[in-house]
């Protein structure tokens, strides 16, 4: 019993270190972020308060960037409507070429028509794991920048749609839509 007791609190408090080192390392700061550590053994109940800078989700903008360009991500854009209906689409062409912008193939279909009514939108990108507090990703909120049927943009996004989904899904591509990143949120936020 006392073995496994220690056996508990090792593990525990180098979890705890590891989350420790972690917040340490990330560059911003989130202010009203904190996350609860409970340490379960037979008697004792520890619970730790450590403010932090989003352990999960929250990426530094270049881990952003690469996070988002990898090849056979998927998300989902979320728009509304001009009446206020909210559309969320599966999105598997969401490229970054900085931190600040994001560009989107889109077929001829409900998001592409929101967007040109409205000017933002929410891409979440995700990466699951097998607990949903391991789960890695983000939330960008975007507004539209340029909405490009013909031109430069389009033929790039229409090219990697077709590297990485074939001709037959760059051929449904109707406009690549360029976004200013007006701000980002980790995929999970904490109490």
């Amino acid at each position: 019993m006392t073995s496994l007791f220690f056996a508990t609190m090792l593990l525990s408090l180098h979890r705890l270190s590891l989350y420790l080192v972690a917040i340490k390392n990330h560059k911003r700061s989130w202010p009203n972020q904190r996350f609860t550590f409970i340490i379960r053994n037979c008697r004792f109940c520890y619970v730790f308060y450590v403010s932090m800078s989003l352990l999960r989700g929250f990426m530094r903008p270049e881990e952003l960037v690469s996070f988002v360009n990898t090849a056979q991500r998927v998300g989902t854009l979320s728009t509304v409507d001009d009446q206020g209906f909210p559309n969320c689409a599966i999105i598997g062409s969401a490229m970054m070429p900085d931190p600040d912008h994001v560009n989107i193939a889109l077929a001829n279909n409900h998001t592409l028509e929101n967007l040109r009514h409205g000017s933002g939108a929410v891409l979440s990108v995700y990466e699951p794991a097998e607990a949903i507090f391991n789960w890695q990703g983000a939330r960008l909120y975007l507004i539209v920048d340029t909405i490009e049927e013909s031109g430069p943009l389009k033929d790039e996004m229409v090219q990697q749609v077709e590297d990485q989904a074939g001709k037959m899904a760059a051929r449904t591509i109707h406009a690549a839509v360029r976004f200013t990143v007006a701000r980002t949120r980790p995929l999970l936020d904490f109490p």
